[in-house]
């Protein structure tokens, strides 16, 4: 089943007041598309200045100078040919160069307008500067997690290499401090606030880099309703199987009667829970990150209302990108609701499955009690026979 999918632009450009807005929390509008990009557009990302190379993207957010060299802000060529160094330190927020000293921290960043996301969102620009950032996490290729693959791909692969959640990557990260979709979103919240206070140089530019963010998290919570789907379905064809034998108890017991049947019963045992948490360890992580989707969701929807819709008036392309945000947050709630429901129905499905588990052992364990019983008994009445033997037969 998939997930309705959020939208950044209209693509029915219909009349509306902004004051009548209700937020739409059921799905997708059928006069509503998600706004592609029109190139791949980093996000989030910084120039590194290197001793051979120069690398270069667009930001959100503007950098002033900082004073030593740590950090400085360059406008492009047609920019700089005024000569002046006051445009120098005039922000730009399309296509200037921001340069980065891979010796140097930065000493301040912009200010956030939400001053709980003030940490995500310098640590998000930090991130722009390394070689891996939040962004190797929001890629994934779902052909991976089709079909039997999943098992054998968490199974086999050590360190939880086969768990792709935001959570696990975050957590396996010491550097890191703050999750990854509260970087996201305080990235989204700061380019709505380049577009809602007008210092946004390019309106369609700033569009697009939301347009990526809003991607990122389709993409992850399609993710993680295809990888709960699938695991529903291996999880509860494996609780049937599991349960199988506990329905016929008597024939059960009179199998593990064999120590053959006992000890590959057992084998068994210890594969079956590695699998169990194994995906008990994913469906952990994956509601970690929806509860932080929810928690920085509602922040969001909550700086929207506070902003209202005044700012757009005069220009139909930001009332466009304010009227479809309002929307996403509706659906990535909904969505958010909906996966909650598929982890709980997973976890129990999990707890029956470790319930089996547990009831095999005890039997194979009452099972080789009986056993040994039966030889204890066995050899006491062949050594109480050969005494009997002796003591009549004996010789004089």
């Amino acid at each position: 089943m998939a997930m309705p999918m959020s939208i950044l632009t209209l693509s029915d450009r219909h009349s509306s007041d902004p004051s009548n807005f209700t937020p739409h929390v059921g799905g997708p509008l059928p006069s509503m598309k998600l706004s592609k990009p029109t190139g791949k557009i980093p996000v989030h990302e910084l120039a590194i200045r290197s001793r051979s190379n120069l690398a270069t993207a667009p930001v959100l957010c503007p950098i002033q100078n900082v004073e030593n060299g740590a950090l400085h802000s360059v406008p492009n060529a047609n920019k700089a040919s005024s000569g002046s160094d006051a445009n120098r330190d005039k922000p730009y927020y399309s296509d200037e160069k921001i340069y980065v000293e891979t010796s140097r921290v930065p000493s301040h960043f912009p200010t956030h307008p939400l001053i709980e996301l003030q940490g995500p969102f310098e640590e998000s620009m930090l991130d722009a500067g390394k070689k891996e950032d939040c962004s190797n996490y929001r890629e994934t290729n779902p052909d991976k997690f089709k079909g039997r693959s999943r098992r054998s791909l968490i199974l086999n692969q050590k360190g939880g290499a086969g768990n792709v959640s935001y959570n696990a990557q975050w957590t396996s990260d010491s550097e890191s401090k703050h999750h990854p979709i509260m970087k996201i979103m305080s990235q989204v919240i700061f380019g709505v606030h380049l577009l809602c206070q007008s210092i946004a140089q390019s309106v369609p530019e700033v569009s697009n880099i939301l347009s990526g963010f809003v991607q990122e998290l389709d993409s992850f919570l399609e993710r993680v309703n295809g990888d709960f789907d699938q695991s529903l379905k291996e999880v509860s064809d494996l609780y049937r199987n599991l349960a199988l034998p506990l329905q016929h108890v008597a024939v059960f017991d009179n199998l593990l009667t064999d120590r053959k049947y006992r000890t590959q019963t057992l084998e068994g045992n210890i594969r079956i829970d590695a699998l169990i948490k194994a995906y008990s360890q994913m469906m952990t992580d994956y509601t970690a990150d929806l509860a932080k989707l929810q928690e920085a969701n509602l922040v969001f929807s909550t700086y929207l209302e506070r902003i209202g819709a005044e700012w757009t008036r005069d220009s139909r392309e930001q009332w466009d990108i304010y009227v479809a945000m309002r929307k996403n947050t509706g659906i990535w709630e909904n969505n958010v609701k909906i996966l909650q429901e598929k982890a709980r129905k997973l976890g129990k499905m999990l707890q029956r499955c470790a319930l089996c588990v547990n009831e095999f052992e005890k039997r194979c364990a009452a099972a080789a009690r009986r056993t040994m019983v039966c030889l204890i008994f066995h050899y006491r009445a062949i050594t109480s026979i050969c005494l009997i033997f002796n003591l009549v037969y004996a010789k004089p």
